[in-house]
């Protein structure tokens, strides 16, 4: 951990890999690497990131957690559409926030995103549907990991609101959780 107050003063770092490391805790004080663009703590014990992260507005590639657990992933931030930079984010939880939801279709850079939900935690019956627009704008999407933290079964049936694929350059797609039936702009 002392050593993560140390990389936090290099100011004009860019690349930091953490990944398979002992960290436990990536600190606030993050956001002083402003000219960061890959961020990888992968393999770790880093629950989540501090809020702060989303003030990296150069960052491209944010890799965080190896599974489909929440508590090791990003959970998206209110002003995430600030971070126009970003090209791949995995893996991220969607909390219950319409605004974080529609932010998520802002991102216009984005070209790989492992998103996942959880039904335990989204209430507002607004959050998915604004999901499924958001991901419908990312036309630079490339490759698309949507999933259920809890596997409920239908809990991705927001998708089936999607009248096209997000993207016509997608080449990957994997859909982890409850879904009744492939939506239909599968086939083209």
């Amino acid at each position: 951990e002392g050593h993560m107050k140390c990389i936090c003063r290099l100011y004009l770092l860019r690349f930091l890999n953490l990944r398979g490391t002992d960290i436990r805790q990536v600190p606030p004080k993050i956001k002083n690497l402003e000219h960061l663009q890959t961020l990888d703590v992968r393999d770790t014990d880093v629950e989540g990131l501090p809020d702060t992260v989303k003030e990296l507005y150069k960052l491209e590639r944010l890799q965080i957690a190896h599974n489909d657990v929440s508590k090791y992933m990003w959970q998206l931030p209110l002003g995430l559409n600030k971070m126009k930079a970003l090209r791949e984010v995995a893996f991220s939880c969607l909390g219950n926030d319409v605004q974080v939801a529609k932010e998520v279709g802002e991102l216009e850079q984005l070209e790989e995103i492992s998103v996942y939900v959880d039904t335990d935690i989204i209430k507002d019956d607004k959050v998915l549907p604004e999901l499924a627009k958001s991901l419908s704008k990312l036309y630079s999407l490339r490759r698309l990991i949507i999933g259920d933290v809890g596997y409920d079964k239908g809990a991705l049936d927001f998708l089936h609101t999607m009248p096209e694929p997000p993207s016509q350059l997608l080449r990957y797609l994997m859909i982890a959780g409850g879904i009744n039936g492939l939506p239909s702009w599968i086939g083209s």
